[in-house]
């Protein structure tokens, strides 16, 4: 019997606490177990969970874009396979292509929304080779209709839309959740993402935060993210004398834990290819509030709060929960039966069904 032979970008395997990383880690987990499949996949360094399978071959080399690109490029034009899965937007460049390339859209956000000179430069440069990466493929996958919408608008290319899942660890309800040994108020609202990108629209949540408490609502703010405040926020922090708990790269425990005792999660992003906090939150039992900007209307369904994305908006949803704690409630359930939509291992299944048959 023929072995079918794939191959898989995968520089993000050794990064847990992406959702890149998450992503292709469960993508691996399922086909790896796949009988009459040969792996080779290219990678920074190999996790020990995938070391003992005979199946996959690993290849190591710097994750820098350029880099890995001239590298995957060198082994591609040696070896012989079937299918290459580019798993992360952008494929290697290959002159005299020998099989087919299936590409994963995550998100178009790159050049729409950089704000320095250099950011701009390097993220028109992503642009184009992810543009170029689109065209060039056999077929495409997007993470959401949204994606889809988004990889049509920029290459013109129609998409089979698959979802993603969360860390499967904020499903389980008997993982372990932690107290992160801090004081945290009895009624706080969280956020849990990246602060910087402009697009995550942090400032509309300080906004409406700053009127919480102007109006003696008795609410904290925890935010957990890994980068850096805008200075404009910082600025607005600053002079409002806002008491924020500002929290980076805290464990998914301490996360969990925030979750499950958190009054509402809020996640007021105007721009995402999917949505993942928002499933980490509802699968830990939290009420959510989110945008109704991208995708977030089809991952967070008929179980979420929806604001228009202005401060003033945001702040009457807040008010609106404080005073209908059966809503809240409901939410919750709500929640719960939502995120039983999405599957990690559906989402492996149906992305290689579309491999074989690239």
């Amino acid at each position: 019997v023929k072995l079918m032979k794939i191959g898989m970008d995968a520089y993000y395997l050794n990064k847990p606490k992406t959702s890149i990383g998450i992503f292709q880690y469960n993508i691996l987990k399922y086909i790896i177990e796949k009988n009459g499949i040969e792996l080779y996949i290219f990678t920074d360094s190999i996790p020990d969970d995938f070391r003992a399978y005979n199946n996959v071959h690993f290849f190591t080399s710097n994750s820098n874009i350029i880099r890995r690109n001239i590298y995957m490029r060198k082994i591609l034009n040696k070896i012989n396979i079937d299918v290459f899965y580019a798993t992360f937007n952008i494929i290697p460049i290959i002159s005299n292509k020998r099989f087919k390339i299936v590409l994963q859209n995550h998100d178009w956000s790159h050049g729409i929304y950089s704000e320095s000179f250099s950011g701009k430069i390097g993220g028109n440069f992503y642009k184009y080779l992810h543009k170029y990466s689109c065209i060039k493929s056999d077929i495409n996958i997007a993470n959401s209709q949204f994606t889809a919408k988004e990889t049509k608008k920029y290459c013109n290319r129609d998409s089979i839309v698959i979802y993603h899942d969360a860390d499967s660890f904020y499903k389980d309800r008997v993982s372990k959740a932690i107290n992160p040994n801090l004081t945290i108020p009895e009624k706080y609202l969280l956020y849990v993402g990246r602060v910087y990108p402009k697009y995550k629209n942090i400032s509309s949540l300080l906004y409406a935060y700053n009127k919480l408490k102007k109006d003696a609502y008795n609410l904290g703010l925890i935010i957990v993210h890994s980068d850096n405040f805008r200075d404009d926020d910082m600025r607005y922090i600053s002079k409002n004398n806002l008491k924020i708990i500002d929290l980076k790269s805290l464990g998914r425990e301490n996360v969990k834990y925030l979750y499950e005792h958190a009054f509402i999660t809020i996640y007021p992003s105007l721009y995402e290819g999917f949505g993942i906090p928002i499933i980490e939150a509802q699968s830990s039992g939290s009420p959510v509030i989110i945008s109704n900007y991208g995708p977030m209307p089809e991952v967070g369904g008929d179980s979420a709060i929806y604001f228009n994305g202005t401060y003033e908006d945001l702040y009457n949803k807040i008010i609106y929960l404080l005073k209908n704690p059966d809503i809240r409630q409901n939410l919750r359930d709500m929640g719960y039966r939502n995120v039983k939509r999405f599957s990690w291992n559906d989402t492996a299944e149906k992305t290689l069904e579309v491999i074989l048959n690239a």
